[in-house]
């Protein structure tokens, strides 16, 4: 095989690699913080300012949140929903979100967000039914089937 021929064969291998740990780790990441159900037990409420928003192509977008001189990261929903639901969020917004405390298999502390009222408005953004289950679940199941 000629130089060029083995090179091109790494490289191809390389970014295939590269490829399937990229999936393989979102994927991680979605069942670690997907995995367990929204637990009333551990819920809380806090108030604070987003800081950042972080969005992956698969799994829910998560607020970096500062509150009462902590950061928490807020688990809110799929990003199709949130563009459904006209929800969007920017950074220095205040905000009060009442969430269940969630400690994923990596050892990260997570709020499940079941709603976040914006304290400059009265717009609140819900995540949760009253039974507690994610609201585009129902959704997503309606979209499947359209």
């Amino acid at each position: 095989m000629k130089p060029r021929n083995k090179l091109f064969v790494f490289f191809a291998a390389t970014l295939v690699t590269v490829v399937f740990l990229i999936a393989t780790a979102g994927l991680l990441f979605a069942e670690n913080i997907q995995g367990e159900g929204y637990d009333e037990n551990t819920e809380i409420t806090l108030k604070g300012k987003i800081k950042e928003t972080l969005s992956r192509s698969r799994g829910p977008v998560i607020l970096i949140v500062a509150a009462e001189g902590k950061t928490y990261q807020v688990i809110t929903g799929p990003p199709w929903y949130l563009a459904e639901q006209d929800i969007s969020f920017k950074p220095d917004t205040a905000v009060e979100v009442t969430g269940s405390r969630y400690l994923s298999k990596d050892g990260v502390l997570y709020i499940i967000a079941k709603q976040i009222k914006y304290l400059d408005s009265d717009k609140t953004a819900q995540f949760r039914d009253s039974s507690l289950k994610p609201l585009w679940k129902h959704q997503g199941m309606h979209r499947r089937m359209h």
